[in-house]
């Protein structure tokens, strides 16, 4: 046993506890005790009335401490942008390619396998964002990189690469029913997304095997009083989960809310950040386009949204301050709920004996004051 943290409010994942020791040893938490059982000869780290829970978990990062991974795709480029990241409570992301190259795809895959492998920067796998959406609904992703699925090249995607890819967003409409029955198939999970599939063509594609939307709300079709959307059928059914970013430029919060009240636990909180986070720059450029960006909002010259300059600490503020989802819950969606989307859920997502010791500390402000990352305690 290496040490012990005390003197804090314990959201667990599946309840708060208080007057209880987080006992970590190495990587691991041997267990919770009260604070009373506590091996007289163990190292105690006096968290002064903070709030501990598991760390947050961003299932789509496209940059932070001023680099975007499109641009730097290397393992030291992900360290950056992790220690950017995790500044604000994310111990654990997934770095994100929004659409490319072919051999920018496969050189980023590449560069996320080796990182998976040192256990050491928060990677647990890649999310690919594109290059299979929709023209209509590519937000700032580049037409010139867009295209439509050819089977073989799906079918060696998933065979040399579903042990690093978690999450590909795509737009079901554009693809032929065998080729999406092939991508469910796989280990990947199949997230609709940056889409203008109607109402029963998303219908078409849960019932195939979809279960995500990126983003809700943004870059797909919306829910209207005759067409009820890719946001209408998201909405509609209860096993698909819904990826939110609560900065208050993408969605409105009043809708937030509404989708919060139908979706309930299939809610998850991502930032969707690009290199700001974690950095004194405000501006950066997405191939030729040039990005600027004013608080979280990172817009085109035209105002076009191109990401967000959130971090998981911001957005769970904004979902307790300004949605009015509980801290407790808030907290699940940041950690808990993108765990079980990933199948990381028996490792991450809880602070729990056994679980791999990835904590955040924040204080009641939600305000960030250190983390536990691979069991070592880092303040800030």
């Amino acid at each position: 046993m290496d040490y012990a943290l005390v003197n804090a409010v314990i959201y667990t994942g599946d309840e708060v506890l208080k007057n209880k020791a987080i006992i970590i040893s190495g990587e691991i938490i041997h267990s919770i005790v009260d604070e009373s059982n506590i091996p007289e000869d163990l190292k105690v780290i006096d968290l002064n009335h903070c709030n501990v829970s598991p760390g947050f978990i961003d299932l789509q990062v496209n940059g932070g401490g001023g680099l975007l991974f499109n641009d730097y795709l290397s393992v030291k480029s992900l360290k950056v942008i992790f220690d950017a990241h995790m500044r604000y409570g994310t111990t654990s992301f997934l770095p994100t390619i929004i659409s490319t190259s072919k051999d920018n795809i496969l050189r980023g895959i590449e560069t996320v396998r080796e990182a998976m492998k040192t256990g050491e920067l928060g990677v647990v796998g890649l999310h690919l964002e594109g290059p299979y959406i929709n023209e209509e609904k590519k937000g700032i992703h580049l037409a010139s990189h867009i295209k439509k699925a050819k089977t073989e090249e799906l079918l060696e995607l998933i065979k040399f690469n579903q042990d690093v890819i978690k999450i590909i967003t795509l737009a079901p409409e554009i693809f032929e029913e065998e080729q999406l029955k092939e991508m469910v198939k796989s280990d990947i999970i199949v997230s609709a997304g940056h889409s203008n599939c109607s109402f029963k063509e998303a219908k078409r594609a849960f019932e195939m095997g979809v279960s995500k939307v990126s983003h809700l709300f943004n870059a797909m079709s919306q829910l209207h009083s005759r067409e009820p959307g890719l946001v209408g059928a998201s909405l509609l059914d209860n096993k698909v989960w819904s990826s939110i970013i609560p900065d208050g430029y993408h969605v409105d919060f009043n809708s937030l809310k509404i989708a919060y009240q139908m979706k309930k636990d299939k809610i998850i909180i991502v930032t969707d950040s690009m290199p700001p986070v974690g950095s004194d720059i405000n501006e950066f450029y997405l191939e030729d386009q040039k990005i600027n960006c004013e608080g979280y909002r990172c817009t085109d010259k035209n105002g076009r949204l191109a990401g967000s300059a959130l971090d998981m600490s911001g957005a769970v503020k904004n979902c307790v301050n300004n949605i009015g989802i509980s801290l407790e819950e808030a907290l699940r969606m940041a950690s808990t709920y993108p765990a079980k989307i990933i199948g990381k859920d028996k490792d991450l997502g809880r602070v729990k004996d056994g679980y791999l010791a990835d904590l955040v500390i924040f204080n009641n402000s939600l305000d960030v004051r250190g983390v536990i990352n691979n069991g070592e305690y880092i303040s800030f």
